[in-house]
């Protein structure tokens, strides 16, 4: 499994076509899909600070649970994931929203 910690931004649909129509509720299960510079896998969003609701556009501070990385997808990512790096949250090949 591979934490990471990020700061994330889910779009609104005028920035981008793809982006979702309802602020989302922290409380419920957050598992989303993460492009890391595209390998694409499932991850669970915890966000930090006690915030309960997600709203579109502001950018939160979280941590990312990724359940299915391990050896030498591992050893792949860890050259990538490095402070600053890009990734986006998507649904299947819909990008919600990016983080850093």
């Amino acid at each position: 499994m591979l934490i990471v910690d990020a700061n994330i931004t889910f779009y609104f649909p005028d920035d981008n076509k793809n982006g979702r129509g309802l602020d989302l509720d922290a409380k419920a299960i957050l598992r989303r899909d993460i492009n890391l510079n595209g390998y694409l896998t499932a991850g669970q969003i915890y966000p930090k600070n006690g915030v309960s609701i997600l709203n579109l556009g502001q950018t939160y501070e979280v941590m990312i649970e990724m359940p299915f990385i391990f050896g030498y997808v591992y050893d792949e990512l860890k050259v990538i994931l490095k402070p600053g790096c890009i990734f986006t949250i998507q649904a299947a090949s819909r990008i919600l929203g990016e983080g850093r």
